[in-house]
C-alpha cells in the first residue's frame, strides 16, 4: 500500500513539474516584460559601446597596413546582424501597449510573445559580447608577396620567345639554375623583372626576391636583402654565422625565387648558402650577367638565354612611342622622321640609348634633334650607351635635376636612393649601373660642387679607380662638403685589385685623399663628424694633387684625426684664407712635419701667406701648432683674427716655456687664455 503511494506522489509531482512550472514561465514573462524589456535595452547598450572599440582598433590596423583577423570579421558580421534584429525589435515593442477594447486593456499575447523574445534577445547579446573579450589582437602583420614589372614594359617579338623560355625553364623541376646574359643596357635586369612578374602570377611561385650583386658584390648586404624578403631577422654577425641561419630559413620555403642581377664574376652561392635542397624542386635561382661565361662556366647555370638587340622595327616603334607617333605620323614632319630614322640607327638597337635619347627629345624643338644626332654621330659604336646617357644628361632643362643626378652617383650601385633625402618625398628611386657610370664621369668632369651628407653606414669609396690610371681629376670641383659620415674612410680607392673589407677597414696607412685624386679648382673644404678618418693626406703629393687654390679649410668632429695638414699639403696652401679646427679630441698638433727640420728651414717661404682668419677650439689634447719650431711660421703674426678656445694642453705646455721673449709665434699664441673668445 505504501509503495503505490509512493508511486502515486511522484506522478503528482512530475504532473506539477510538467504544468505548474512552464506555466509560471509563462506567466513569468507577462509579469516581467518591463524588465526583460530594460535588460535587453541595456545589453545592447553595451554592446554597441563593445562593438565601437573593436571597430575602432580594425580601423587604426588597417591604417598601418595590417591584415584582420577572420574570426573579428565575422564577431563584427555577427553583431551587425544581431544589432538591425534588436533595433527592429526595440522599435516595434511599443505595440505591446495596444489595447484590445476600447479600455485599452493590454495585449497580453503580444505582451507575451514580446517579453520571450526580449529574454531570449539579450541573452544572445550578452553571448557576442562575452566573445569580443576573447580577442587579444584584431589584426596580423600579412605576409605580403612582392611585386615586380617595370612600368610600361613594351612586349617585343624578340624578347617574347626569350620570355617563354624563361617561364618554361621555371616549370622544369630538373631546371634550377637559370642564366639571362647580353651586353650592357639591352634590357637584363627588365626582363628579369616580368618574368617574375609572370610567375608569381601564374602561382608558379609563394614569393620571389631580387638582389643587386654589381661588380663589387657585398656578401652581408645579399644575404640581408634575401632574408627580409623571407621576414628573417638576424640575431648573429657576419657572414659565415648569417650563412648558416640563411640556409635553415631557405629550407622551409617551396616555391621560392631569387633573382641574383647584375653578376660580374664568380659567387659562391654555397659560402652565402643561397642554395636548395633535393626535394625543394619547386625554388629556383634566376641569375644576370654580362657574361656568358660567367654564368656557364663560373656559375654552373642548367640553362642559358641571350637577351639581343632589338630588331629595327621595334627599335624605331620604342623610340616613336615615347617621343609621340603623332609627331611622327604629321605630314609636316618629314624632317623629323628623317631625324629620327638617323637618331634610332646610332642608338644601334640598345633599349637604354633608345629610351634615355626619345625621353630627353620628347617635346624638343628640331635644333635639339639635329644637335642630338651630330653628338651621337661623333661617338664611336662602343659608345653608344655613354653618349645616348650623357645627351640625355645634357638637356636636362631643370638644373635642380643636373644637380641631383651626381648626388646620387655617389651610392653605391643599385642602391636603394631615399627620395626624402634628395626632395623631402617618402619614396625611393634605384639607378641603372650604367647611368651610374657615365653620371659619376660626368661629375669628375663639369660639376662644379658636391655637398654630400650619407647616412652612417655608407662604406664604399666614393670613387673607384683602375690601377691603369695615373690620377682621377675633378678641374670644375670648387668645393666639397663631406658631413655625417661615420664609418667612411676613403674618397677615392686605393686600387682595384683588393678585397673590398681589405680596402675600407684597413690601419691608419690609409688616407681621405690620396696622390690619385686631384682637384685643381677646390676653394672650400669642409670635413664633419667623418669618425674613420685616421689621416687626410698621405705626407707626399704630386704637384698635380696639391691643393693650390684653396681657400677655406674646415674640419670638425673628426675624432680618429692626430694632426691635421702634413707639410707637404701645408706648404702648398698658398691661397689659404680661413683656416678652422674644432671638436677633434685626438689631435696633437695642426702641421705634422716629418721632413728634416734643416730641408724645412731651407725654404725661403711663409706658410699660408694670405691666412686671415684661424680658430683652433674644443683640442683637449692639442700639444702645438706644428712639431718643430720652424721660423716660417712668423708670418701668422700677420693674422687678422685669430681664436683659441679650450686647448688646455696647448697653454699647460706653453705657460711651461722660457720667458716671454724668447718665445715664438707658437707660443705666445698659446699663452692667450683658453677661454678667450677672439685675439686680434
Amino acid at each position: 500500500m505504501e509503495f503505490l503511494v509512493a508511486i502515486g506522489s511522484s506522478i503528482v509531482g512530475k504532473i506539477g513539474e510538467y504544468t505548474v512550472d512552464p506555466i509560471g514561465r509563462q506567466f513569468g514573462y507577462l509579469f516581467y516584460y518591463q524588465y526583460n524589456i530594460k535588460n535587453l535595452t541595456e545589453q545592447f547598450r553595451r554592446l554597441k559601446d563593445t562593438k565601437q572599440d573593436l571597430q575602432h582598433s580594425v580601423d587604426v590596423a588597417k591604417r598601418r597596413g595590417e591584415e584582420i583577423k577572420q574570426s573579428v570579421n565575422s564577431w563584427l558580421s555577427e553583431a551587425e546582424s544581431i544589432s538591425k534584429m534588436v533595433e527592429s525589435f526595440l522599435s516595434e515593442e511599443g505595440q505591446a501597449n495596444t489595447g484590445c477594447s476600447i479600455k485599452s486593456f493590454p495585449n497580453l499575447v503580444l505582451r507575451h510573445r514580446l517579453s520571450r523574445k526580449a529574454k531570449k534577445m539579450a541573452q544572445s547579446v550578452v553571448e557576442i559580447k562575452e566573445a569580443a573579450s576573447k580577442f587579444d589582437k584584431v589584426s596580423d602583420v600579412p605576409i605580403l608577396q612582392n611585386i615586380f614589372g617595370t612600368k610600361d614594359y613594351t612586349v617585343f617579338g624578340t624578347r617574347n620567345s626569350i620570355l617563354n623560355g624563361i617561364m618554361e625553364a621555371l616549370r622544369n623541376s630538373d631546371v634550377r639554375m637559370i642564366g639571362v646574359y647580353g651586353m650592357a643596357g639591352v634590357g637584363k635586369t627588365t626582363l628579369a623583372k616580368e618574368v617574375a612578374k609572370r610567375a608569381l602570377e601564374a602561382n608558379l611561385f609563394n614569393d620571389a626576391v631580387e638582389v643587386a650583386v654589381s661588380a663589387y658584390p657585398k656578401v652581408e648586404k645579399i644575404q640581408q636583402d634575401i632574408a627580409e624578403r623571407l621576414g628573417l631577422k638576424f640575431q648573429e654577425d657576419g657572414v659565415k654565422a648569417r650563412a648558416v641561419r640563411l640556409r635553415h630559413r631557405l629550407r622551409q620555403e617551396e616555391k621560392f625565387l631569387i633573382i641574383l642581377d647584375d653578376v660580374w664574376k664568380t659567387l659562391d652561392l654555397l659560402d652565402i648558402r643561397i642554395c636548395f635542397e633535393d626535394n625543394q624542386k619547386g625554388c629556383k635561382i634566376l641569375i644576370t650577367s654580362r657574361y656568358k661565361g660567367v654564368l656557364e662556366d663560373d656559375m654552373g647555370v642548367d640553362k642559358n638565354f641571350e637577351v639581343e638587340l632589338l630588331s629595327d622595327s621595334e627599335a624605331w616603334n620604342c623610340f616613336a612611342k615615347i617621343v609621340g607617333n603623332n609627331l611622327l605620323s604629321d605630314e609636316n614632319s618629314d624632317e623629323f622622321k628623317h631625324l629620327a630614322t638617323q637618331i634610332v640607327k646610332e642608338c644601334a638597337r640598345l633599349p637604354l640609348a633608345i629610351v634615355t635619347v626619345a625621353h630627353a627629345l620628347k617635346n624638343k624643338r628640331i635644333h635639339f634633334w639635329k644637335d642630338a644626332l651630330r653628338r651621337l654621330r661623333r661617338s664611336s659604336v662602343d659608345d653608344n650607351v655613354y653618349s645616348s646617357v650623357k645627351l640625355s644628361y645634357d638637356f636636362l632643362e631643370n638644373r635642380e635635376a643636373r644637380w641631383i643626378l651626381p648626388f646620387c652617383s655617389l651610392y653605391e650601385e643599385d642602391a636603394d636612393i631615399s627620395i626624402d633625402n634628395l626632395c623631402n618625398e617618402r619614396d625611393s628611386v634605384k639607378m641603372h649601373d650604367v647611368i651610374h657610370d657615365v653620371v659619376i664621369s660626368v661629375a669628375a668632369s663639369e660639376v662644379e660642387m658636391y655637398n654630400i651628407r650619407v647616412q652612417k653606414h655608407c662604406l664604399r669609396p666614393f670613387f673607384d679607380y683602375s690601377d691603369e690610371l695615373d690620377i682621377i681629376e675633378f678641374p670644375k670641383l670648387k668645393e666639397i662638403r663631406l658631413d655625417v659620415i661615420a664609418r667612411l674612410i676613403q674618397f677615392c680607392s686605393q686600387s682595384q685589385g683588393q678585397g673590398r673589407e681589405q680596402l675600407l677597414f684597413a690601419d691608419s696607412a690609409y688616407t681621405l685623399f690620396n696622390q690619385k685624386v686631384a682637384f685643381p679648382s677646390l676653394k672650400n673644404l669642409q670635413l664633419e663628424k667623418l669618425n674613420s678618418i685616421k689621416r687626410i693626406w698621405p705626407n707626399q703629393l704630386p704637384e698635380a694633387s696639391k691643393l693650390h687654390n684653396l681657400e677655406d679649410l674646415s674640419v670638425e668632429s673628426c675624432k680618429g684625426l692626430k694632426y691635421v695638414l702634413p707639410f707637404a699639403i701645408a706648404e702648398s696652401l698658398v691661397q689659404l684664407k680661413n683656416l678652422s679646427v674644432r671638436k677633434c679630441v685626438a689631435v696633437e698638433e695642426i702641421i705634422m712635419i716629418k721632413e728634416p727640420k734643416e730641408e724645412v728651414e731651407k725654404i725661403d717661404k711663409k706658410l699660408f701667406p694670405k691666412l686671415k682668419s684661424l680658430e683652433l677650439s674644443y683640442l683637449p689634447n692639442l700639444v702645438r701648432f706644428c712639431s718643430i719650431e720652424i721660423n716660417i711660421l712668423c708670418s701668422l703674426n700677420f693674422i687678422p683674427e685669430v681664436r683659441i678656445r679650450n686647448c688646455l694642453k696647448l697653454w699647460n705646455t706653453s705657460a711651461e716655456k722660457r720667458e716671454d721673449k724668447d718665445m715664438n709665434l707658437q707660443e705666445k699664441i698659446s699663452l692667450r687664455s683658453p677661454c678667450d673668445e677672439k685675439a686680434s
